[in-house]
This record gives structure tokens, C-alpha cells and sequence, in this order.
């Protein structure tokens, strides 16, 4: 297992991943705020 995965709520991302999804995320509301 890479040492630079994140272990999210629901599933696992790679670091680059997760920075991708966080700035698309800020296009879009979040449905749990």
C-alpha cells in the first residue's frame, strides 16, 4: 500500500486525488453544511 494514500469516510484517495476533489468541491455547495 502507498505510503501516500488518506483514509477517508468512505473510501481510500491517493494525496493527489484528494487535492483534485477538494478544489473541484469548491464549485459545488456542500449538501452537508
Amino acid at each position: 500500500m502507498m505510503s501516500t494514500l488518506i483514509q477517508t469516510d468512505r473510501f481510500t484517495l491517493s494525496e493527489t486525488e484528494r487535492s483534485a476533489i477538494e478544489h473541484e468541491m469548491h464549485h459545488y455547495e456542500d449538501p452537508r453544511a
